[in-house]
């Protein structure tokens, strides 16, 4: 039979057994976002065509050269165009630079701008090339800035796991021969 002495140990027992459960309840439901969260940043989504044309070239107000460029976005989706560019040059690979030339700029659908690209001695030649580096805008982008920025867990996570800066897909104009 039941003996009423048992009562507070059965009432323990009880009771370890409601918080392992509700331990469990968490711990699954925890798991389960987890994979929610991975599978909808890792799914597969539209290409992203990024357009790039050279315009001419032009002076500034004080004199100075620039090459005009026309950077296109062609696809669904909002992309970040960097605010900065590398020149590439195709016989000496020892006078290429990445300078900055603004801040960055969002690009909607079927939205286009033109970039100004500041010459000097060393680009107004032949054979060159400028390459500008974008990145579509979605929940990825936000959390690879997100970790970037995060000295927290460079002190914590393995530097195996650690990236150094933010992935971005370059847009490469033609070369310029004149």
């Amino acid at each position: 039979m039941f003996n009423v002495s048992d009562a507070p140990c059965l009432s323990a027992n009880v009771s370890r057994l409601r918080a392992t459960r509700k331990n469990t309840y968490i711990a699954v439901g925890v798991f389960l976002a987890a994979i929610l969260i991975a599978l909808a940043l890792l799914r597969p989504s539209a290409p992203v065509i990024v357009g790039v044309g050279f315009l001419g070239y032009t002076n500034g107000v004080r004199g100075e050269r620039f090459a005009r460029f026309g950077l296109t976005n062609q696809s669904g989706a909002v992309i970040t165009r960097w605010g900065h560019f590398d020149r590439e040059v195709r016989n000496s690979p020892s006078l290429a630079y990445t300078r900055p030339f603004g801040s960055n700029v969002l690009l909607s659908a079927g939205q286009a701008e033109v970039i100004l690209v500041p010459l000097d001695a060393a680009t107004y030649q032949k054979d060159w090339r400028a390459v500008f580096y974008w990145r579509r805008v979605d929940g990825k982008l936000r959390f690879d800035i997100w970790f970037a920025n995060s000295p927290s867990l460079k002190i914590w996570l393995p530097r195996w796991l650690q990236r150094d800066g933010i992935p971005v897909r370059a847009a490469p104009s033609e070369w310029m021969d004149q």
